[in-house]
C-alpha cells in the first residue's frame, strides 16, 4: 500500500492544496504548488528539476539497448 492508499480514508484527507489549505496536512500538490514551497525554501527549483531531468534520461539510456533487443 501507498501512503495515498493509507491516508485517503483520514478524516483530515486533502486529495489536493489550495492556496488557503494548510500544506502540511494536503496528501498531493500540484507540481506549481510544490516548486513555490521549495522556492519559499530556498531551492534553486530550476537547477533541481534540470538535475532530476538528467537522471531520467541516463536511466531510459542504461536500458535502452536492452529494450530495443526486445522489440525488435
Amino acid at each position: 500500500m501507498t501512503n495515498f492508499q493509507i491516508n485517503k480514508d483520514s478524516e483530515k484527507f486533502k486529495e489536493r492544496l489550495d492556496d488557503e489549505e494548510d500544506e502540511k496536512t494536503c496528501i498531493k500538490w500540484s507540481v506549481l504548488k510544490f516548486k513555490q514551497y521549495l522556492q519559499k525554501k530556498g531551492v534553486d527549483v530550476e537547477e533541481m528539476f534540470l538535475k532530476i531531468n538528467d537522471v531520467i534520461v541516463k536511466t531510459v539510456i542504461s536500458f535502452e539497448a536492452h529494450l530495443m533487443s526486445k522489440v525488435y
